[in-house]
Order: C-alpha cells, then sequence, then structure tokens
C-alpha cells in the first residue's frame, strides 16, 4: 500500500523562499497533474496548517491523490510542503484506507499527530458503534487509536456522533464535540456538548460544564484548544455557564481547564455582550486572543446586521474588528471565515469585501491575510484575471495562517486561479504562499534597488517597494516609469541613453536597388555642444551621393510626380553636407553620416541659429537613385527636440 506521492521535486522550499514568491499551489492534484474528481474541503478545524507552514491537512473524496489508492469515500491527507508530499492519513496498515468517510482534521504544531472524525470501522481493532467517532493517527509510529473515549474505569466508544477536533500544539489534548451522553457521569442535557481528551492522563473531560455542576443548557460546538490545551474556545447557546453569558443566542466562551473557571469573550472593549450572535471561534497557542465573527452592533466599528471578524485580547480586554482598512476604516461587504495564527500577529479571512485589498470588481468570497499589528491585509485568492474575482461563487472555505503570515489554506471551485484548471465545478484546496520580494527605495520614487532587497510577507516599511528596476535609487527623477530626456542620463533605465530624444516619422521610397533607406540618429542633441550628434542614414545606393536636409516644421507633400518619395520637411529647407554613400554601384550598402551639431558650428548663420534648448528639428536624406523620376529619392524623417 503506498501512502505518499511526490507532487513536484523535494527541495529545500521553505530555506529558498526566491522560488515561491507569491504563489499557489493545488494540494488536490496527484504528481502527474490530475485533477482530482470529487470534492475535497479544508475542514473547520482552526488547525489545519502547522505554524511554520510546512504542514497542511485537509479531506478530499478524490481517488487520484495516492497512487494505487483505492476507496470511495473522503479520507484524510497530510501535505508536506518541504518535501513536495501528499500522505494519506486515514488508513490502517493492515487492511487499508479508512472504510467509510472521514473528515475535518486537524494537526499538531510538528505535524506529527493528526485528528480527525471518522466513520471508518477499520482505523483500529475492536468493536464500532456506528457513530461518527474522533481518531489521532500518529504519523511517525502510523499507529491510530480512539480519542472519542468514555471517562471509565474501561473506555468505550461514545454512544452518538463526534466531531471537529481541535488538536493542542503538543499533541496533547484533542477538544471535540459530540452528541454522545456517555463520555462522563450525568449528561443530561441532551443537546451537544463540547469535551477534551486528556492523551497523556487517558482522561475525557466535559468543557461545557459547570466545574462539579450543570452541563450548559444550550447547545456548545466548533472547539479551538490553546497550544498547550489548558484553554478552550467554543461557541454556545447556553446561558449558565458565564457570568454575563445569558442571551440565548450564540456566544463565545473561554475554558480554563487549569483552574476551572470560563470566560465570555464576545464582548466589546468595555466588556458589554455581544447583542447578536457570534461564531466559529479561533485561538492563539498561549490562549490570550480570540478571533470570532459576529453580526453584533455594539462591538467596535460594526456596521448593524452585517457579519464581521473580530479579535478579543484576553489580556487587554480590547476587542476589534479586523476586516477593516488599515486606518480604521471600515469596508464593504461581509466576513464569512477567520482564523488566528498561532502567535496571534495574523489572522486568515473570507470576506466579500471590495474595499479590503485592490483588484476587485465585485463583492466576491475572497481570502485575505490580515496583519494584525498594521491592519494591513492582503488578498490570498488572486485570480489570474486582474482586476477580477475568483469565479465559481469564490472562497468557501479558510484554514488559519502560518506564524509569518506566509501560509494559509483555501478551499474553491473556482477555475480562474491558476492557468489550466478544469471547468468541472469540483471543489478543490490550494496552499496560499504569499512571500513577496521587496526592494529598497531610497529616493521614494516607488521604484527599487533590484540588488537590494529582502523576502517578507507585508511590506516591510515606507523604505520598501514591489517593484524593481532603478538603475539609480539616489535620484528621484529616474526610474523604469520616468520618460527619457536629453540629458545624458538613462532616465528610463533601460539601458539606452536619450534614446527617445529622436524618433522616425513619413515613408521613405524604395529605391530602384529594390531597397528602403531608412535615416536615424545618434548622440545627444544638445543646444550647447559643438559635436555629438549624428543623422544617419543606411541601405542607401552604394557609389552615389547623398545630403541631409533639415527644417523647423514637418510635412508629407509629393516628392514629384510618378515619384513615390516623400518631401518630410516644409520649407524653408536648409542643405547640409554632400557626402559620398560608399558601397558599391547596384546595391544598398551605401549608407550616410552626418555630425549635424559640428555643421552647425561651422555654420552660424544657418536656418535655426542660433540653436536654442526646446527647438524641435525635422531632417531627411535625399541622395541620388538614376532610374528614379528626377533621379533621385527621399527617405523617411527624423525629428528631434534639443536639449540644453
Amino acid at each position: 500500500m503506498h501512502i505518499a506521492c511526490s507532487t513536484f521535486a523535494a527541495s529545500a522550499l521553505l530555506l529558498a523562499p526566491a522560488a515561491l514568491a507569491q504563489s499557489l499551489t493545488k494540494l488536490t492534484v496527484n504528481a502527474n497533474g490530475v485533477h482530482s474528481s470529487y470534492d475535497s474541503a479544508v475542514g473547520v478545524s482552526p488547525d489545519s496548517v502547522t505554524p511554520d507552514g510546512r504542514y497542511t491537512v485537509f479531506s478530499s473524496g478524490a481517488w487520484q491523490l495516492i497512487p494505487n489508492l483505492l476507496t470511495f469515500y473522503t479520507q484524510v491527507y497530510l501535505y508536506d510542503t518541504l518535501a513536495g508530499t501528499t500522505r494519506l492519513v486515514s488508513w490502517s496498515p493492515t487492511s487499508g484506507p479508512g472504510s467509510s468517510y472521514s473528515a475535518a482534521p486537524a494537526v499538531t504544531d510538528d505535524g506529527r499527530f493528526v485528528a480527525y472524525e471518522s466513520r471508518a470501522t477499520n482505523l483500529v481493532p475492536g468493536p464500532w458503534r456506528g457513530y461518527w467517532q474522533i481518531y489521532l493517527t500518529d504519523l511517525q509510529s502510523g499507529v491510530t487509536s480512539v480519542v472519542s473515549l468514555t471517562n471509565h474505569a474501561t473506555p468505550a466508544l461514545g454512544n452518538a456522533d463526534s466531531s471537529t477536533p481541535s488538536i493542542s500544539g503538543d499533541g496533547s489534548v484533542v477538544a471535540f464535540a459530540s452528541e454522545a451522553t456517555s463520555f462522563v457521569l450525568a449528561d443530561s442535557n441532551g443537546t451537544t456538548d463540547v469535551f477534551v481528551r486528556d492523551l497523556v492522563a487517558n482522561t475525557t473531560r466535559a468543557v461545557s460544564r459547570i466545574p462539579g455542576g450543570s452541563f450548559g443548557d444550550g447547545t456548545s460546538k466548533a472547539p479551538a484548544v490553546s497550544g498547550d490545551g489548558r484553554f478552550v474556545a467554543f461557541e454556545t447557546l447556553a446561558t449558565n455557564l458565564a457570568p454575563g453569558a445569558t442571551a440565548t443566542y450564540s456566544k463565545i466562551l473561554v475554558r480554563d481547564l487549569a483552574t476551572g473557571t470560563f470566560e465570555h469573550v464576545s464582548v466589546n472593549s468595555a466588556g458589554v455582550a455581544a447583542d447578536a450572535a457570534a461564531i466559529q471561534p479561533s485561538i492563539t497557542s498561549d490562549g490570550s486572543r480570540i478571533a470570532f465573527l459576529s453580526t453584533a452592533s455594539n462591538l467596535a466599528n460594526t456596521s448593524p446586521g452585517l457579519q464581521h471578524a473580530y479579535v478579543h485580547d484576553r489580556t487587554t480586554g480590547i476587542t476589534t474588528r479586523i476586516d477593516v482598512l488599515p486606518n480604521g476604516a471600515s469596508t464593504n461587504g461581509v466576513a464569512l471565515g477567520v482564523r488566528l495564527s498561532d502567535n496571534g500577529l495574523f489572522a486568515s479571512l473570507i470576506s466579500t469585501s471590495s474595499s479590503l485589498t485592490t483588484g476587485h470588481v465585485g463583492l466576491t468570497a475572497d481570502a485575505f491575510v490580515v496583519d494584525l499589528t498594521t491592519q494591513v491585509a492582503l488578498r490570498a485568492s488572486v485570480p489570474l484575471n486582474l482586476p477580477g474575482e475568483p469565479n465559481q461563487g469564490g472562497i468557501s472555505a479558510i484554514g488559519n495562517v502560518s506564524d509569518d503570515g506566509r501560509f494559509t489554506a483555501i478551499q474553491s471551485n473556482s477555475t480562474n486561479l491558476l492557468a489550466g484548471e478544469p471547468v468541472d465545478g469540483v471543489v478543490d484546496v490550494y496552499l496560499r504562499d504569499s512571500l513577496s520580494m521587496w526592494y529598497r527605495d531610497l529616493d521614494g520614487d516607488l521604484y527599487g534597488d533590484a540588488a537590494n532587497f529582502l523576502f517578507a510577507t507585508f511590506q516591510p516599511g515606507a523604505g520598501y517597494v514591489s517593484i524593481p528596476g532603478d538603475c539609480d535609487d539616489t535620484n528621484p527623477a529616474v526610474h523604469p516609469g520616468a520618460i527619457e530626456i536629453c540629458n545624458v542620463v538613462d532616465d528610463d533605465c533601460d539601458g539606452d541613453i536619450d534614446e527617445l530624444v529622436w524618433s522616425s516619422y513619413c515613408t521613405a521610397a524604395t529605391s530602384v536597388a529594390g531597397c528602403v533607406p531608412t535615416v536615424s540618429a545618434t548622440g545627444v542633441p544638445s543646444a550647447s555642444n559643438a559635436s555629438g550628434f549624428f543623422v544617419q542614414a543606411s541601405l542607401l545606393p552604394g557609389g552615389k551621393q547623398a545630403i541631409a536636409v533639415y527644417g523647423l516644421a514637418p510635412t508629407a507633400a509629393v516628392y514629384a510626380f510618378g515619384n513615390l518619395s516623400f518631401l518630410c520637411v516644409a520649407a524653408p529647407r536648409q542643405r547640409t553636407l554632400n557626402l559620398p554613400t560608399g558601397g558599391a554601384a547596384g546595391l544598398c550598402n551605401g549608407s550616410y553620416s552626418l555630425d549635424w551639431l559640428a555643421w552647425m558650428s561651422a555654420h552660424p548663420t544657418a536656418l535655426g541659429q542660433p540653436l536654442q534648448a526646446g527647438q524641435t528639428i525635422y531632417s531627411q536624406v535625399w541622395y541620388r537613385d538614376p532610374g528614379a523620376i528626377l533621379n533621385s529619392n527621399l527617405t523617411d524623417g527624423v525629428v528631434f527636440t534639443l536639449c540644453p
């Protein structure tokens, strides 16, 4: 039985971020590029991505992800970003993949343990009670064990469905919701409760219960456990568990398993309870910060009746809305999902807002990562077409975000997040790597020095920008977006100096030899220089004469009846130096080159004298062409403006 497959060559992925800048990886595709044929899910657990971003857990009904896998059920998988492998988690070494559905995985900080819900009967030996149970797989030893066990002398499986596990970062505690009444004594409230299984002490205890007293008088669910297993945040309808948490709508509570106390955290900064439902808790590793969604109108910077994302700091008592702009201004749309990083510095977010970041054209559900220190958001579900939105309804679920804000998992059936996506309506799971290369911008022109950069998820500071290419980071007038002017400087950083001080215009005729001579210019047309700017022509008839003509205005008059040349210079015109074209007669290898500034210096009374910066000169080359009308022809024109 193969349990792992490589999705790309293993590399020092996390150590070489340049290769990963702003990337999206589809996890539900196999090593041969075959896309999944059935839906996948990032799950409902707040523990789907490890703090370092290396491991992501998800469930999938696709059988294509692992070679030679024969299954007709949703299974649980772990993706290793560093190794580039996808591993089947819900399987038995003796009987293969889970014999029924497995879902809602949660992973420890080191990626070793994965907790999940399953109806499979073959994951562990022993009797099966016909319900969803919580399992734990040790990916190091390959051993799977049951978590949803009663707290009796002889532990037994729960007598009803258990779901939505959350595992502590150290793997010592698994919290889960269950309808079972058999885990502990006196569970007679007839509704779903939250429990924790201590994997070290092998005990199960009720979380949604007053210590030594009554269970909650309403449904409790959606647990999220802290890194050491001490604190459990959960969603509850109960009115009898915590002081002030007496509303009949859903609230977020935190249970301290060490002291047994409850804390109501869906409150505003004054400690007043939210005046509407709060759902979907997420907790930091130290248990100090709780994220949740609420439609309340009295929390912080709220839009009454609309659901937004909030973070409550249990240390300071402050509740902050996080789907806002950096200046605190409210955004449009609603929040549909929120997860915290373990360290509490970042949050992953689903929002329909089109004003949270740029590049939107509508109120489609998008994934974002928010820096909770600066309140700056970046978009994690960037479609191929910008501005634009993920199609097919956008993002339907999101995992938590890594501690550096770099990695987050998203779930979507969109077909425009990556090139080549099949239009099949299948829901897939992706891993967003939001790492970017930031370039030092010393002169503040919004372009950075390509040789002076660093990697970060968010902009490191005002002195860094995302666009490189500044060839002189000490001069704000020099950058790739500048207009090239006549100053002997590469103003636009394209490697050419003053190349745009002249341009071609008008139309050249075809010579008798069948060539189309063309005129160009080189050098700097400076009004203060005595030489160094050349008017040149190439592809002229060999062995003939040519002369440059210039004037102060353009035209496009017919040179002579029957001749296809155009007079590109309007009268009055000035003839310059008559020179031989060189080359061989009958061929197009003749040329002409006039140092126009040197000629002007030698002719102080010529047309246009005295030269002044800002003057525009129009020029073309006349050449002898026996056999043509008037036995001559004209090139196209060149126009240039004199600089100082």
